[in-house]
């Protein structure tokens, strides 16, 4: 009998699993089943507004490379979007209100 090991998810993983499940009403299960690590790919929408965000915390979605649907970051205490660098495509619309926003460099590669 084969025994397959399966590898453990990375830091970044972990980091961005751990945001996710704090600040944008995701389960864990949830987001295990909806994010893609070797693609950077999330499928659903990412509810996170109105949770005390802040720019250290979205430092964590680094890893993310597209998402399906929407991203909502509304309402958060965030100055800067540089956790977004990476981020290539959402399938929806990206939410950035009533933040204190004042860097976009984050957002250069849209």
């Amino acid at each position: 009998m084969t025994q397959v090991c399966k590898k453990p998810p990375s830091l970044a993983y972990t980091k961005l699993r751990d945001t996710v499940t704090a600040y944008c009403n995701i389960t864990a299960g949830e987001f295990r089943e909806n994010f893609d690590e070797e693609t950077g790919l999330y499928r659903k929408d990412l509810y996170c507004s109105d949770k005390n965000m802040t720019d250290a915390n979205l430092l964590s979605f680094l890893i993310l490379k597209e998402v399906r649907g929407n991203v909502y970051l509304d309402n958060n205490q965030l100055t800067h979007v540089d956790g977004l660098v990476n981020l290539t495509s959402i399938g929806g619309n990206l939410h950035l209100n009533a933040n204190s926003i004042n860097n976009l460099l984050g957002l250069s590669q849209f």
